[in-house]
């Protein structure tokens, strides 16, 4: 499987986990940063126990980290400082930057992030994230964008319907 595909499949079945075993936090609101905490702690769980995953084993799954290299991490086409939501890399380098995802919950404004995602994906800056991700939590499910060398490429509905 390519490897953003396989990406894919490590945040689609994380995100399940959290609808499927915390859908309280979501259906609650007011609760974004627990919903990303628990997203991550599923996908952390995957990585180390899901043979598909284990390529990125070694891969530091950081929640809320702003450092790049020994500062922050800056965004250059924003003129701010970014701290993502979810990252999948390695520490203290840019050459493997995989995921990087924004969450939030059914009508906050996403428009700063999808911003955020396509200058940490664009390949001519720094960080060259192969795959952002925004991801929005409702009560209906949860709706991706992905954003792939600083372009949104598509989005993606998937419909939690065991919670009607």
């Amino acid at each position: 499987m390519p490897t953003i595909e396989l990406l894919k499949a490590l945040l689609f079945e994380s995100v399940a986990k959290l609808y499927a075993n915390d859908y309280y936090l979501i259906a609650r609101g007011g609760m974004e940063t627990a919903c990303q905490t628990r997203g991550m702690y599923y996908m952390q769980d995957m990585l180390y126990n899901d043979p598909r995953f284990n390529i990125w084993r070694h891969y530091n799954l950081d929640c809320e980290y702003n450092k790049n290299m020994h500062g922050v991490k800056e965004l250059p086409c924003a003129e701010r400082y970014a701290q993502p939501d979810l990252l999948l890399h390695i520490r203290n380098t840019n050459d493997h930057n995989l995921l990087v995802a924004e969450f939030k919950l059914e009508g906050n404004d996403a428009t700063y992030d999808l911003e955020k995602l396509k200058c940490l994906t664009n390949s001519q800056h720094e960080y060259r994230y192969m795959l952002g991700v925004a991801v929005k939590l409702s009560k209906r499910g949860a709706t991706y964008t992905f954003v792939h060398k600083g372009k949104v490429k598509e989005t993606v509905e998937h419909n939690n319907t065991w919670r009607d």
